[in-house]
């Protein structure tokens, strides 16, 4: 038994296209879509950010997309059609619901 309060979790994310061999490095090119999956517990909403490379350049995040609706209630997805132009960055995934928010921030993402 889970209260309503309990704190969101990340169970798993999923990328397409995907990471490169075993790293977490997803290289994207020309123009596409790219769609972020996630397996989640207790979320409310899920938004997905493109965060540059460097020091301290969170506050120049972009927002790729959110998601309030989620399939069965555990898995949430945003899809981002990106242009044909370079990107240097990594991916922020913040879920949030009523026990707070919760970040992944593992999966860098690169477009010569």
């Amino acid at each position: 038994f889970v209260n309503s309060d309990h704190k969101p979790q990340i169970l798993g994310v999923v990328t397409d296209p995907r990471p490169t061999g075993s790293s977490q490095l997803v290289t994207l090119t020309g123009s596409g879509t790219l769609t972020v999956s996630v397996k989640g517990f207790a979320i409310d909403e899920l938004r997905v950010l493109l965060v540059p490379s460097g020091t301290g350049t969170r506050p120049h995040a972009t927002l790729l997309g959110v998601d309030r609706t989620s399939e069965n209630g555990e898995r949430w997805s945003v899809a981002w059609r990106y242009p044909n132009q370079p990107v240097h960055g990594h991916l922020l995934i913040q879920a949030s619901g009523r026990g707070g928010t919760v970040e992944h921030d593992r999966i860098a993402v690169y477009h010569a």
